[in-house]
Protein backbone atom coordinates (compact mmCIF):
# COMPACT_ATOMS: atom_id res chain seq x y z
CA UNK A 1 0.00 0.00 0.00
CA UNK A 2 1.27 3.19 -0.82
CA UNK A 3 2.15 6.04 1.68
CA UNK A 4 -0.28 7.81 0.47
CA UNK A 5 -3.00 5.25 1.28
CA UNK A 6 -1.45 4.14 4.13
CA UNK A 7 -1.88 7.86 5.74
CA UNK A 8 -5.81 8.19 4.42
CA UNK A 9 -6.21 4.80 5.78
CA UNK A 10 -5.16 5.74 9.30
CA UNK A 11 -7.09 8.67 9.14
CA UNK A 12 -10.00 7.29 8.32
CA UNK A 13 -9.46 4.68 11.12
CA UNK A 14 -8.91 7.44 13.34
CA UNK A 15 -12.58 9.22 12.60
CA UNK A 16 -14.81 8.38 15.43
CA UNK A 17 -18.99 8.52 15.62
CA UNK A 18 -20.55 11.70 16.83
CA UNK A 19 -23.07 11.05 20.28
CA UNK A 20 -26.18 10.30 19.31
CA UNK A 21 -28.34 13.77 20.26
CA UNK A 22 -25.22 15.88 20.22
CA UNK A 23 -25.88 19.13 20.38
CA UNK A 24 -23.94 23.13 20.07
CA UNK A 25 -21.40 24.04 22.06
CA UNK A 26 -20.23 27.99 20.93
CA UNK A 27 -16.66 29.16 21.40
CA UNK A 28 -16.02 32.61 21.45
CA UNK A 29 -12.79 34.56 22.43
CA UNK A 30 -13.65 38.22 23.40
CA UNK A 31 -11.32 40.89 23.92
CA UNK A 32 -11.04 44.47 23.10
CA UNK A 33 -13.77 44.64 20.56
CA UNK A 34 -16.07 42.92 23.21
CA UNK A 35 -19.26 45.32 21.41
CA UNK A 36 -18.55 43.06 18.75
CA UNK A 37 -19.43 39.72 20.57
CA UNK A 38 -22.47 41.78 21.52
CA UNK A 39 -23.56 41.84 17.76
CA UNK A 40 -22.67 38.44 17.28
CA UNK A 41 -24.51 36.30 20.02
CA UNK A 42 -27.74 36.84 18.82
CA UNK A 43 -27.03 34.92 15.26
CA UNK A 44 -25.65 31.82 17.16
CA UNK A 45 -27.27 31.72 20.55
CA UNK A 46 -30.80 30.40 19.34
CA UNK A 47 -28.88 27.17 18.27
CA UNK A 48 -26.53 26.91 21.19
CA UNK A 49 -26.98 24.57 24.20
CA UNK A 50 -24.14 26.58 25.55
CA UNK A 51 -21.64 29.61 24.72
CA UNK A 52 -18.12 29.70 26.23
CA UNK A 53 -17.09 33.06 25.96
CA UNK A 54 -12.88 33.36 27.04
CA UNK A 55 -12.10 36.97 28.39
CA UNK A 56 -8.17 36.82 29.60
CA UNK A 57 -7.99 37.60 32.90
CA UNK A 58 -5.54 40.61 32.76
CA UNK A 59 -7.12 41.83 29.84
CA UNK A 60 -4.14 41.98 27.92
CA UNK A 61 -4.37 40.23 24.33
CA UNK A 62 -2.57 37.45 21.84
CA UNK A 63 0.15 39.84 21.04
CA UNK A 64 1.19 41.15 24.53
CA UNK A 65 -0.68 44.00 24.93
CA UNK A 66 -3.34 45.79 27.63
CA UNK A 67 -6.18 46.98 25.81
CA UNK A 68 -9.29 48.91 27.78
CA UNK A 69 -12.57 47.45 28.83
CA UNK A 70 -15.37 48.14 30.18
CA UNK A 71 -16.89 45.25 32.37
CA UNK A 72 -19.81 47.15 33.56
CA UNK A 73 -21.03 47.45 30.04
CA UNK A 74 -19.88 43.85 29.01
CA UNK A 75 -21.78 42.22 31.16
CA UNK A 76 -25.13 44.55 30.90
CA UNK A 77 -25.19 43.36 27.38
CA UNK A 78 -25.01 39.73 28.43
CA UNK A 79 -27.19 39.94 31.21
CA UNK A 80 -29.87 41.19 28.35
CA UNK A 81 -29.05 39.00 25.50
CA UNK A 82 -29.11 35.81 27.57
CA UNK A 83 -32.76 35.19 28.50
CA UNK A 84 -31.61 31.68 28.97
CA UNK A 85 -28.94 31.58 31.05
CA UNK A 86 -26.73 29.93 28.20
CA UNK A 87 -23.34 32.59 28.30
CA UNK A 88 -20.56 31.47 30.48
CA UNK A 89 -17.62 34.13 30.89
CA UNK A 90 -14.28 32.36 31.44
CA UNK A 91 -11.31 34.64 32.50
CA UNK A 92 -7.85 33.14 32.62
CA UNK A 93 -4.48 33.78 31.49
CA UNK A 94 -4.74 33.52 27.71
CA UNK A 95 -1.46 35.34 26.51
CA UNK A 96 1.52 33.60 28.13
CA UNK A 97 2.63 31.05 24.78
CA UNK A 98 5.17 31.82 22.40
CA UNK A 99 3.25 34.15 19.74
CA UNK A 100 0.03 35.61 19.11
CA UNK A 101 -1.27 32.28 17.25
CA UNK A 102 0.04 30.16 19.47
CA UNK A 103 -2.27 32.24 21.84
CA UNK A 104 -5.15 32.02 19.73
CA UNK A 105 -4.80 27.97 19.28
CA UNK A 106 -4.08 27.57 23.05
CA UNK A 107 -7.13 29.80 24.07
CA UNK A 108 -9.78 27.99 21.88
CA UNK A 109 -8.07 24.52 22.78
CA UNK A 110 -8.53 25.50 26.42
CA UNK A 111 -12.21 26.45 26.28
CA UNK A 112 -13.37 23.60 23.79
CA UNK A 113 -12.37 21.31 26.80
CA UNK A 114 -14.31 22.68 29.10
CA UNK A 115 -17.30 22.88 26.45
CA UNK A 116 -20.33 19.91 27.31
CA UNK A 117 -19.25 16.34 26.68
CA UNK A 118 -20.51 14.93 23.12
CA UNK A 119 -21.74 18.51 21.68
CA UNK A 120 -19.98 19.75 18.64
CA UNK A 121 -17.51 22.63 19.62
CA UNK A 122 -18.20 25.50 17.27
CA UNK A 123 -15.60 28.15 17.37
CA UNK A 124 -17.06 31.57 15.88
CA UNK A 125 -15.33 34.65 16.08
CA UNK A 126 -16.34 37.88 17.90
CA UNK A 127 -16.89 39.92 14.60
CA UNK A 128 -18.68 37.18 12.70
CA UNK A 129 -21.95 36.84 12.15
CA UNK A 130 -24.22 33.40 11.54
CA UNK A 131 -25.96 34.04 8.28
CA UNK A 132 -27.96 31.06 8.01
CA UNK A 133 -27.60 29.20 11.35
CA UNK A 134 -31.04 27.26 11.66
CA UNK A 135 -30.07 25.55 8.13
CA UNK A 136 -26.71 24.81 9.67
CA UNK A 137 -28.12 23.12 12.80
CA UNK A 138 -29.99 21.35 10.95
CA UNK A 139 -27.50 19.87 8.52
CA UNK A 140 -24.82 19.55 11.63
CA UNK A 141 -27.29 17.34 13.22
CA UNK A 142 -27.45 14.66 9.95
CA UNK A 143 -23.42 14.10 10.79
CA UNK A 144 -23.03 11.13 11.99
CA UNK A 145 -18.94 10.45 11.75
CA UNK A 146 -16.48 13.33 13.46
CA UNK A 147 -15.14 15.92 11.00
CA UNK A 148 -13.76 19.36 11.04
CA UNK A 149 -16.43 21.33 9.55
CA UNK A 150 -16.01 24.44 7.31
CA UNK A 151 -17.95 27.53 6.63
CA UNK A 152 -17.74 30.03 3.86
CA UNK A 153 -16.62 33.69 4.75
CA UNK A 154 -17.92 36.83 3.24
CA UNK A 155 -15.84 39.10 4.04
CA UNK A 156 -16.49 43.32 5.58
CA UNK A 157 -13.07 45.04 4.17
CA UNK A 158 -14.92 48.89 5.00
CA UNK A 159 -17.79 50.23 6.32
CA UNK A 160 -18.31 53.93 4.60
CA UNK A 161 -21.39 55.73 6.17
CA UNK A 162 -24.42 53.52 4.80
CA UNK A 163 -22.52 50.90 2.24
CA UNK A 164 -20.42 48.02 3.05
CA UNK A 165 -17.15 47.58 0.84
CA UNK A 166 -17.45 43.87 0.50
CA UNK A 167 -14.40 41.20 -0.82
CA UNK A 168 -15.54 40.37 -4.35
CA UNK A 169 -14.15 36.78 -5.37
CA UNK A 170 -13.92 33.13 -4.72
CA UNK A 171 -15.70 31.93 -1.27
CA UNK A 172 -12.43 31.57 1.18
CA UNK A 173 -13.30 28.88 3.63
CA UNK A 174 -12.57 28.28 7.42
CA UNK A 175 -12.40 25.35 9.77
CA UNK A 176 -15.39 26.57 12.22
CA UNK A 177 -16.63 23.30 14.70
CA UNK A 178 -15.12 19.92 15.10
CA UNK A 179 -16.66 17.23 17.85
CA UNK A 180 -12.88 16.77 18.73
CA UNK A 181 -11.48 18.53 22.34
CA UNK A 182 -8.43 20.37 22.74
CA UNK A 183 -6.79 18.89 19.61
CA UNK A 184 -6.68 22.35 17.36
CA UNK A 185 -3.00 22.96 15.71
CA UNK A 186 -3.48 26.27 14.23
CA UNK A 187 -5.83 28.61 15.26
CA UNK A 188 -9.15 27.01 14.40
CA UNK A 189 -7.52 24.41 12.28
CA UNK A 190 -7.33 20.46 13.55
CA UNK A 191 -6.22 17.48 12.39
CA UNK A 192 -9.73 15.73 10.90
CA UNK A 193 -10.46 15.22 7.41
CA UNK A 194 -12.53 18.92 6.34
CA UNK A 195 -16.02 18.64 5.09
CA UNK A 196 -17.49 22.05 3.97
CA UNK A 197 -20.96 22.85 5.56
CA UNK A 198 -23.59 25.20 4.01
CA UNK A 199 -22.66 27.81 6.89
CA UNK A 200 -22.05 30.96 5.62
CA UNK A 201 -20.41 33.82 8.06
CA UNK A 202 -20.62 37.60 7.51
CA UNK A 203 -16.86 38.30 8.72
CA UNK A 204 -16.72 42.49 9.90
CA UNK A 205 -12.73 41.48 9.83
CA UNK A 206 -11.70 45.58 8.51
CA UNK A 207 -15.44 46.52 8.78
CA UNK A 208 -15.02 49.01 11.93
CA UNK A 209 -13.79 52.25 12.70
CA UNK A 210 -10.48 53.27 11.81
CA UNK A 211 -9.72 53.22 15.85
CA UNK A 212 -10.97 49.72 16.19
CA UNK A 213 -9.25 48.72 13.22
CA UNK A 214 -5.69 49.79 14.06
CA UNK A 215 -6.12 48.46 17.68
CA UNK A 216 -7.13 45.15 16.16
CA UNK A 217 -4.05 45.01 13.97
CA UNK A 218 -1.56 45.91 16.51
CA UNK A 219 -3.40 43.40 18.75
CA UNK A 220 -4.56 40.12 16.56
CA UNK A 221 -3.15 36.57 16.03
CA UNK A 222 -1.70 37.98 12.92
CA UNK A 223 0.07 41.02 14.02
CA UNK A 224 3.39 40.11 13.37
CA UNK A 225 2.52 38.77 9.87
CA UNK A 226 2.33 41.98 8.03
CA UNK A 227 3.72 45.64 7.34
CA UNK A 228 0.39 46.48 9.46
CA UNK A 229 1.29 50.69 9.46
CA UNK A 230 1.44 49.95 5.65
CA UNK A 231 -2.31 48.08 5.47
CA UNK A 232 -4.10 50.95 7.51
CA UNK A 233 -3.15 53.87 5.13
CA UNK A 234 -3.91 51.80 2.26
CA UNK A 235 -7.36 51.17 3.77
CA UNK A 236 -7.95 54.81 4.77
CA UNK A 237 -7.50 55.55 0.95
CA UNK A 238 -10.08 52.98 -0.25
CA UNK A 239 -13.77 55.12 -1.15
CA UNK A 240 -17.04 54.59 -2.60
CA UNK A 241 -15.36 56.92 -5.20
CA UNK A 242 -12.77 54.43 -6.24
CA UNK A 243 -13.44 50.94 -4.73
CA UNK A 244 -14.38 49.56 -8.04
CA UNK A 245 -10.57 49.94 -9.02
CA UNK A 246 -8.87 48.44 -5.56
CA UNK A 247 -7.04 45.17 -6.21
CA UNK A 248 -5.17 42.38 -4.13
CA UNK A 249 -6.28 43.78 -1.08
CA UNK A 250 -4.86 40.71 1.44
CA UNK A 251 -1.61 41.81 3.55
CA UNK A 252 -0.23 38.41 3.48
CA UNK A 253 -1.86 36.17 1.07
CA UNK A 254 -2.33 37.49 -2.50
CA UNK A 255 -5.05 36.82 -4.41
CA UNK A 256 -7.27 35.67 -1.90
CA UNK A 257 -9.13 39.37 -1.76
CA UNK A 258 -9.31 40.39 -5.15
CA UNK A 259 -11.66 43.44 -5.78
CA UNK A 260 -14.39 44.70 -3.62
CA UNK A 261 -17.73 45.39 -4.45
CA UNK A 262 -20.58 47.95 -2.83
CA UNK A 263 -23.50 46.40 -0.70
CA UNK A 264 -26.20 48.74 1.51
CA UNK A 265 -25.77 47.68 5.39
CA UNK A 266 -29.80 47.36 5.34
CA UNK A 267 -28.80 43.87 3.26
CA UNK A 268 -26.17 43.03 5.32
CA UNK A 269 -28.75 43.28 8.76
CA UNK A 270 -31.33 41.00 6.63
CA UNK A 271 -28.86 38.29 5.72
CA UNK A 272 -28.96 36.25 9.36
CA UNK A 273 -32.01 33.90 7.14
CA UNK A 274 -34.15 34.03 10.85
CA UNK A 275 -32.29 34.20 14.11
CA UNK A 276 -32.99 30.57 16.10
Amino acid sequence: MSGRLTHGWRRLKSLRPVPAGAGISVVMPVAYDWRYALESLPHCYGIADEVLLGLDAGRVSWSGKRYPFNDKAFHAGLRRLDPQGKVRVVEADFHAQASPRDNDTFERNALSRLCRPGNWVLQIDSDEWMTNPLEFRDWLRQRRWERAVQASWETVYKVVGRTALIIDGPPVLIQVASSRRGQLVHMRDCASWPLLSPLKLLHFAWGRSRSELKRKLENWSHSQDFDTAAALRRWDGVTLANHRRQRDLHPIHPGLWPALKAVPLSRLRRMDGGRA
